[in-house]
């Protein structure tokens, strides 16, 4: 019994052109994405500082700040606006804020 071996090609001669990956690629270049990269720790550490509100560990936090004396809450002052400048994110803009506001009515 004789058998004739056929030898068959393995892979195409030249990629095949996806036209739907380059149509996405396109998109993607006209379209960037508006957000920031960060990571998923990050972005849950922001979120729970943005919903904490008027909770009451907060206000006993800026009762205790309150009573510091002046230079003390200004080296405090002075802290957060180097670290909001290093880093530059919404949660030390909002520190920032908050403590600029602490003892102007004395």
């Amino acid at each position: 019994m004789t058998a004739v071996i056929t030898r068959l090609p393995t892979a195409a001669r030249r990629k095949v052109q996806q036209r739907s990956i380059r149509a996405v690629r396109q998109f993607k270049a006209e379209n960037p994405w508006p957000g920031v990269s960060k990571p998923p720790h990050v972005r849950d550490a922001e979120a729970s500082v943005s919903q904490v509100g008027r909770s009451p560990e907060l206000l006993i936090l800026l009762a205790l700040l309150k009573s510091l004396p002046d230079a003390q809450r200004q080296a405090i002052k002075d802290t957060v606006h180097r670290i909001h400048f290093a880093v530059g994110d919404e949660v030390s803009l909002a520190a920032c804020s908050l403590l600029s506001g602490i003892g102007r009515d004395r």
